[in-house]
């Protein structure tokens, strides 16, 4: 039937009355993909799409669900560029008679698990980058500003997620952690620079549970891995060894406004700590952590929406460098922490235009650590790696020496 006067076309059911239109969407869980965003959501009886919004004007339908979970990829959800960031969304079911109520508000915090690993083990970080539309994966290792070679270790189906980037077999070099975003399928690629030099399944996880981040949470020299349950906040760790789960625990239940935004050993014990921050306050803690427990919880600022955590990498002996911007002005501010305290500070740079993005933050150079106190500050020890999202253009900041990598690197791919 014609509706002549907003001409559209409605899907009438069988006695001639309109469907109803369908309940708002529930247990809505979002998460990084590359390029985009991935989502999970019940699925609505009568729905024959959904509209996923993020603003006042920003919108994009979904069709064709059938539970799991749905990788969104645009120009406007390519925004897990901008790492630490916090992004607000509610969703409808719609139909032909209309589209329900928007479901309660969902946030996601952007963040790299880790920006860039050391695949090759020579104390320099690499890049992996990921064709978005492809699968393909690229690492690029690195000396500096230099790209010593490049090599494609695989093409993979985009259903299969990068989870994280961290050593799990203690051979010093870095590894990939990897989940299938419709099965919960966990694996490890264990790396030998470019190349896989061993594949590891670990489990299949209920969809609920995330990973959150990577880190040495026991001091043993492998990665361990922290899940959160989107559903209930419930936290747990598992301590591996290499790609076999040596035990888990659980840790907390913690509110949905808190996120992670990083991973540092941040009091000098030689395990992994948590740095969060309330979505909703500003305020950023620390969570000294040994194995799975929580030994001390230490509030550390709390700062103005504007800003973000783009990067966080640890100094050694109980310092962290973190990377902040300000998404208004475009301003770089580092802190230098020393036992989860603001030992230092200062700016690294000044009203960055919006079209360069952060991409990476590690050591680049071997430079190693350097010791961190309130007398020698003298601006960030990181290197920064960014992008320019109009041309493509890489280029490293370092005190090492600030170069283009490479330039005109084609729409599509995505640092890891």
């Amino acid at each position: 039937m014609v509706d002549h006067f907003n001409n559209r076309i409605q899907k009438f059911a069988i006695n001639g009355t309109p469907p109803a239109i369908p309940s708002t969407p529930g247990n809505i869980g979002a998460f990084h993909a590359t390029g985009g965003l991935s989502l999970s959501w019940d699925i609505v009886a009568g729905a024959t799409y959904y509209v996923l919004y993020h603003g006042s004007d920003k919108a994009v339908t979904i069709t064709n669900y059938d539970g799991g979970i749905y990788s969104v990829r645009d120009d406007f959800y390519q925004k897990g560029q901008n790492t630490g960031q916090t992004y607000v969304y509610t969703m409808k079911a719609c139909n032909s008679a209309g589209c329900s109520a928007g479901s309660d508000l969902f946030t996601q915090t952007f963040t790299r698990v880790v920006f860039n690993g050391d695949f090759d083990g020579d104390g320099k970080r690499d890049v992996l980058w990921r064709n978005a539309n492809t699968g393909q994966i690229v690492i690029w290792l690195m000396n500096g500003a230099s790209i010593v070679s490049t090599a494609s270790p695989s093409t993979l189906d985009l259903n299969w997620q990068i989870q994280g980037i961290a050593d799990f077999n203690k051979d010093g070099k870095a590894d990939i952690l990897w989940r299938h975003i419709k099965t919960g399928e966990v694996a490890i690629w264990l790396m030998n620079g470019a190349a896989i030099a061993n594949t590891q399944s670990v489990g299949q996880i209920d969809i609920n549970w995330q990973i959150q981040s990577l880190g040495d949470f026991n001091g043993d020299g492998m990665s361990d891995v922290l899940w959160r349950n989107a559903n209930t906040g419930d936290m747990v760790i598992w301590l591996m060894n290499g790609s076999d789960i040596l035990q888990h625990g659980a840790v907390a239940t913690v509110d949905p406004n808190w996120q992670i935004q990083g991973v540092s050993d941040f009091n000098g014990d030689g395990k992994s700590d948590l740095m969060w921050r309330n979505a909703e306050t500003g305020q950023v803690a620390i969570w000294q952590m040994n194995d799975a427990t929580i030994t001390a919880v230490n509030p550390v600022a709390t700062v103005p929406a504007n800003w973000h955590i783009r990067g966080v990498q640890s100094q050694g002996g109980g310092n962290s460098n973190i990377l902040w911007q300000d998404s208004i002005g475009g301003d770089v501010y580092a802190w230098q922490m020393s036992n989860s305290t603001i030992a230092s500070g200062g700016y690294i740079a000044r009203a960055v235009p919006d079209n360069w993005k952060i991409i990476g933050v590690g050591d680049f150079y071997g430079k190693g650590s350097k010791p961190i106190t309130k007398d020698d500050y003298t601006g960030s020890q990181s290197d920064v790696l960014w992008q320019d999202t109009s041309s493509g253009d890489i280029y490293l900041m370092s005190t090492g020496g600030s170069d283009y990598p490479a330039t005109n690197i084609p729409a599509g791919w995505f640092n890891e």
